[in-house]
């Protein structure tokens, strides 16, 4: 009887090696597709805290700016314990009470009753570092003098950059034509006291720099940025509803 023969020969070496070789690269394809899935995740979870930390440090500008002017009428009615100085020890200071005390391309100074409690207060926008800084003093009537402010408190965290511009009441920019650099800007006390509206350009950035993923571009004045941050680039035009 004829005995079927079987073939009992196993993987060659060269077999096993290129099993290897493929299971490697599909293991580093997985490997890869899970890191760029992290990284993803984690860029995307960066671009939305930039976009809300931009948008809620706007609104809280826009909130405030348009209360400027609104002064209490308890402060300006005319009695012994009204306005009449601006806040002292600042660095806008000149103790000559005005509606806007401050107004530079990073800093803006103005007054007005800002939360509604029929008590005038004086509100300052000012950008240290990367940190959105809001300051408020508020008129005491009965010292006649302003409540001192301990310290700012900061409304933005990875705040890139920040430009205030200014225009009259025909919307001609406050002084035109603009400095060049723009950074040099400082409004005097006749060119203040013409502000109708102001343009906020805000730009804020991401915790951590991607370095595999470099951006480059323009800031609102030109100058510019070549790193692995991500913006988010916000506009806002303010009028002063109460001048």
């Amino acid at each position: 009887m004829a005995k079927v023969l079987k073939d009992e020969r196993g993987f060659t070496i060269v077999e096993i090696l290129i099993a290897m070789g493929l299971s490697a690269i599909i293991v580093a394809s997985f490997v890869q597709l899970y890191v760029y899935s992290g990284r993803a995740t984690l860029w995307g979870e960066q671009g939305a805290q930039t976009n809300r930390d931009a948008r809620l440090s706007m609104m809280r500008i826009v909130k405030d700016f348009r209360h400027a002017g609104l002064i209490a009428m308890e402060d300006i009615d005319g009695d012994s314990n009204d306005i009449v100085i601006d806040v002292l020890g600042e660095v806008f200071s000149d103790s000559i009470n005005e509606m806007f005390e401050e107004a530079t391309w990073n800093s803006l100074t103005f007054e007005g009753d800002v939360d509604n409690d029929s008590v005038t207060e004086t509100i300052r926008y000012y950008l240290e570092g990367n940190r959105l800084k809001r300051y408020v003093w508020e008129w005491d009537r009965d010292s006649i003098d302003w409540n001192p402010e301990i310290e700012g408190r900061v409304v933005g965290q990875n705040v890139d950059f920040l430009m205030f511009t200014y225009f009259d009441l025909n919307n001609m920019q406050i002084p035109n034509p603009p400095p060049s650099p723009y950074q040099s800007l400082n409004l005097t006390r006749q060119e203040r006291a013409s502000i109708r509206t102001v343009k906020v350009d805000l730009v804020t950035r991401s915790d951590k720099e991607d370095l595999q993923k470099i951006h480059t571009g323009l800031y609102p004045d030109s100058s510019t940025y070549n790193d692995g941050f991500t913006r988010q680039h916000l506009a806002s035009i303010i009028r002063c509803r109460n001048l």
